[in-house]
Parts: C-alpha cells; structure tokens; sequence
C-alpha cells in the first residue's frame, strides 16, 4: 500500500465510522421512572406574619403536558360512542397504567401516600395537591414540562399553578415553578365591571356558556388577574407566590424536599420497569373443508 493511497484512505475510515456512532448515540435506551409530587401549603404564612410579594401575572409553557385522567379513555379508532360499548371493552379503552406515560395514578399507587397523610395531618400544615405518574427519560435529554394546577374551594379560595420539568444528563435534575394564588369574589368591583372591550365580553360569555355545558373548569384572565372558578364565577387573585426551584437528584432512594416560607413541595423518582406488552395468544388455524362437487340443486355432472 503506498502513501498516498494510506493517506487517501485514512479520512475515508474515519467518515464511515461516524455514522455508526452518530446511531450508537441515538440508540440510548430510555429509562422509565414513577414521579410523585405532593405540594403543601404553611397555614402560618396566611396570617399576615409572612410578607408576600407584589402580585405578578405568570404564564405555563405552551409545550406543557396536561396529566391524562386515569378514568378517560382513549381516542381509539372505532370508539364513536362510549354508552354503547361493552364494560369489557371500556376496560380495553382506558389508559394503560402499568404502560402509558403521563396518566394519573391513583391514590393507592402513589409512592409519597403516607408522607402526604402525615404532612395533612401535621398542624400548620395543608395539602393541596398530589399527583403521581410515570414517564420516560433518555440521558441528555429534556421531558416537556408537566402542568400541575389544583383549585381549592374549601375555606379560603385558592389556586394552585405551575410546572414541573424533569430532564437526566450525569444525573437527574427536577425545575419546579409553582404559583399559588389566594382568590376571593368580594375583590372585584370596578375591576370587572370595567370589561367592555369586546375581548373582555367574549372571554366572560365564553366562560357562561362553559358554566350551561358542564365543561368550566378554573381560567386565568392574566389581564384583570381574575380566575373563572369551576362554576364560571370569576375571582379575582389577591395574593400570590411563586416557588421556583432546581435540584439535582443523586439518589433516587431520597425524597427531595423543597421550601418557601409559602409552599413546600415534596419529590421523588422511583426507577420503574415497564411490564413487557403480553402475547396475543395463538390461535390455531382452523382447516376449512374442501369443496364437494355436485352438491348445487339442479347440478347435472352426466349431462
């Protein structure tokens, strides 16, 4: 081989192996982990002890991911009219918990249960939301963010908001932004009654015709810092607070705990096996009988 075909060929060696590693790198295998989060609120910082901000307006991701309902099911074609099929194949419809990424578990599947009945029950102390899931990480990579929202009707009004993002690099990393918002009816007003842009009718007339269908669900008006409760009633936001956090997670065996004079949030990231897809079962093939001639009416073989 002389030099310069050497010298020819190295380069050539190097561009044919790049492919190859570009494809060892994309063939990282995802790793699938059980998220818990269990948010809380210090009934202490409500009694004026604690200094809240200013009111600010805040916004989640357009890209964030809304929870699936672990009780809806899913748009599977053929699936027109849900009061017509069978309770068999309902079940068939619904989501898959033990496969399916970013459905609510329920209660009883949730990995923080018993830390979050402590923290209720502790003085000073409410929980305010709890949600579970389960999801796929691949390494260097970044989930979309995960909407979290909880309305509270009980006592004082209250709105829950924000996102959770979980991404895994050397280690995994959890970035949480919450705001939680105190809400009341008696605050409105001029405010509202200051609505006469036509944007301002169309969003409140939207909201009454959600509350006639059964459909309302709590609605942010940035621009007048009012929330459309679940009754279509609109709130004005009074007071709120934002907790915005980063952690590294080392070990996955730890509860990660975050604090704010306001909020305090709990997190954990199980390691989770995806159960493999079971086999349909075999069928076995049913031999059809061969054809008999002359087996028609009126069928002459001698004619």
């Amino acid at each position: 081989m002389t030099r310069m075909f050497k010298i020819i060929l190295k380069p050539l060696l190097l561009l044919a192996a790049l492919p190859v590693i570009s494809h060892a790198r994309n063939a990282e295998p995802q790793r699938w982990f059980q998220a818990d989060m269990v948010v809380f609120v210090n009934l202490n910082s409500m009694n004026g002890a604690e200094q809240w901000p200013k009111i600010s307006p805040h916004t989640i991701p357009a890209n964030a991911i809304k929870l699936r309902s672990p009780d809806a099911p899913n748009s599977a074609p053929g699936i027109n009219d849900l009061l017509r099929l069978h309770k068999q194949d309902l079940q068939k419809a619904l989501p898959d918990l033990q496969r399916e990424a970013f459905v609510s578990l329920p209660g009883e599947a949730h990995v923080l249960l018993k830390e979050g009945n402590t923290i209720d029950a502790t003085n000073g102390y409410k929980v305010i939301s709890r949600n579970a899931w389960i999801m796929p990480l691949q390494d260097d990579s970044r989930s979309k963010p995960i909407r979290i929202r909880a309305y509270n009707n009980t006592g004082r009004p209250s709105l829950l908001e924000g996102s959770v993002s979980i991404s895994s690099s050397r280690f995994l990393h959890v970035d949480v932004n919450l705001w939680y918002s105190e809400l009341s009816r008696e605050a409105l007003s001029d405010q509202l009654r200051s609505v006469t842009t036509d944007a301002g009718r169309e969003n409140l007339q939207t909201a009454n015709s959600e509350k006639e269908s059964g459909k309302a669900k709590p609605e942010i008006r940035r621009d007048l810092q009012l929330v459309m409760d679940p009754s279509g009633t609109p709130m004005k936001i009074t007071r709120n607070f934002q907790l915005r956090e980063s952690r590294r997670i080392r070990n996955t065996q730890q509860v990660q705990y975050l604090d704010s004079p306001v909020l305090g949030v709990l997190i954990k990231l199980t390691p989770y096996d995806l159960p493999e897809i079971p086999l349909l079962p075999e069928i076995e093939s049913v031999k059809q009988p061969e054809p008999v001639l002359g087996l028609l009416p009126g069928l002459n073989l001698e004619g």
